[in-house]
Parts: C-alpha cells; sequence; structure tokens
C-alpha cells in the first residue's frame, strides 16, 4: 500500500509530520525553498524516502518519492521550466534502493544527464523525434576519458521510457510528452557513491 504525504500550511504540520513518518512505505512531497525541511531531515534521517534525501535545483521543481513493494524508488520530479536538477543523497551506512527510477513531467528530454561525484562517471540520454516517433541515444564520459556511445547490454545502459499526458506508455511524440522515466543502470547503485545528481533540458533555446 502506497502513501502520499502532502505539508499542508498549519501550524500543526510539524506533529503530523512525525506521526506520519511511522508508516512506510512513505511518499514525502516538498519544494526546494519549504521551510520545513530542516525538520524532515531531522526527524525522518533523510526525508524518509528508502534513505534517500531528494533536493531539487530550483524553488518552482517539486521532487515525490515513491516507495515501492519490492525495495525499488521512484522519483517523481514536476519541472514547471523544463529545465533543472536535482541531488540524490543516500543516508550514512544505508544502501542504495534495489531499483531507482526517475520520471520528469516534461514535454521533452533534449539532454539527461546522470553524474557519479565519486567516480567521475556521467551517463547522457538524448530524446529526438523521427516522423513523431521516439529515438534515444546515449553516451558515457569519465574523468580523463573522451565521451563515447553506450550500446545496448552494457551495465551502463539508461534505460528511457515516454508517457503521453493520461501517463500511458507511448513510444511517440507528435505533441509532445507528458512525461520521460529514466531507470538508473544497477552499476551505479552499487557505487560507494552517496550522492548522485541528475539534470535536464527539455528543449533547448535559442
Amino acid at each position: 500500500m502506497l502513501r502520499h504525504l502532502e505539508m499542508p500550511a498549519t501550524r500543526n504540520r510539524r506533529h503530523l509530520l512525525k506521526r506520519s513518518l511511522a508508516a512506510v512505505p512513505l511518499i514525502v512531497a516538498m519544494r526546494a525553498d519549504d521551510p520545513l525541511r530542516r525538520a524532515l531531515v531531522r526527524v525522518g534521517a533523510g526525508v524518509r524516502v528508502s534513505d534517500v534525501r531528494l533536493t531539487p535545483r530550483k524553488a518552482s521543481d517539486r521532487a515525490t518519492g515513491e516507495v515501492e513493494g519490492d525495495g525499488g524508488l521512484r522519483v517523481v520530479v514536476d519541472s514547471p521550466s523544463g529545465i533543472g536538477g536535482l541531488t540524490m543523497e543516500r543516508a550514512a551506512g544505508a544502501a542504495w534502493p534495489k531499483r531507482l527510477t526517475i520520471r520528469l513531467k516534461v514535454r521533452g528530454l533534449e539532454r539527461f544527464r546522470l553524474h557519479d561525484a565519486a567516480s567521475g562517471l556521467t551517463l547522457t540520454a538524448a530524446v529526438s523525434t523521427t516522423d513523431g516517433t521516439l529515438s534515444v541515444t546515449r553516451s558515457r564520459a569519465a574523468a580523463g576519458e573522451s565521451e563515447r556511445a553506450v550500446e545496448p547490454g552494457s551495465d551502463e545502459w539508461l534505460e528511457v521510457r515516454g508517457y503521453d499526458s493520461a501517463g500511458r506508455p507511448s513510444e511517440r511524440m507528435p505533441n509532445g510528452l507528458g512525461a520521460v522515466e529514466i531507470e538508473v543502470p544497477a552499476s551505479m547503485l552499487r557505487h560507494e557513491a552517496r550522492t548522485l545528481s541528475v539534470e535536464w533540458v527539455d528543449f533547448f533555446r535559442n
């Protein structure tokens, strides 16, 4: 069973937070500028989303964590501007979730980057269209290495899925998508890094 916690604007918010954090699985939805974020970290040991703290780069973006029954974590990001970034930090002593998926509510995805600061590895995906059908190119770059393509079957492969405005899987984008979902490779979740960061651009502006 999945629960969703929205923080009401009342002076009872702190009490509601402490009571709700006792229940798992839990979804916590907070804006980057929410004044209760620090209290949430103190009470919930990192945001209590599978021991992963989510910090959007922009105050206008909202990141929501959905803990799944098999130990996976889906991070849903509402990005009104279509351009942004997110830092995901696991709690000290905790492991990454068994599966980590990022769903961006954007109409396109001309660039997506996933970066592991500890290893220096950056994985990139770019979504384009050919006659309205999605096409994805993937590459990787590490410190001291040139960027190169990632081939199918590689343990650094970024699985990318498109969804229409109704939330249904879609491989076509004639009028823009409703969301794009990216699955983080399991190989990156085995790294010692405590922090993974992502950034995205829906469409490049002139």
